[in-house]
């Protein structure tokens, strides 16, 4: 049976000291991915966009599709501890990051799993 694929938003809008510009801190991102076991199958082009809110900064942002054995719970955990490891702190909410990795889609359907349907 295949592993699971998931649908990963990757996106940043403040240089890294090490990997500069947030392109780079997406490309590094999905260096420690691939490094953390996740199989990355396809990667979208990193597209730049203006700020929304009060991030205060354009984003540079990309989505991976990823295969993994991981419940999304587990996974989820892991795309927090990358974050951090870029440096990403808990903050004010939409404010600007080094590095914001999200779960969007799950091969599994819906999370957590609800009764079977008739």
């Amino acid at each position: 049976m295949p592993s699971p694929r998931y649908a990963i938003a990757l996106g940043s809008n403040r240089r890294h000291g090490r990997h500069g510009a947030p392109a780079g801190v997406i490309a590094a991102a999905l260096v420690v991915m691939a490094a953390e076991g996740l199989a990355i199958a396809r990667v979208s082009p990193v597209i730049h966009t203006a700020a929304l809110g009060p991030a205060g900064r354009g984003f540079a942002n990309a989505v991976a599709i990823v295969a993994t054995p991981l419940a999304p719970p587990t996974l989820l955990a892991l795309l927090k501890a990358i974050e951090r490891r870029f440096g990403r702190r808990p903050g004010r909410r939409w404010g600007a990051r080094v590095l914001d990795l999200d779960i969007v889609l799950w091969s599994g359907g819906i999370w957590p799993p609800g009764p079977p349907r008739p």
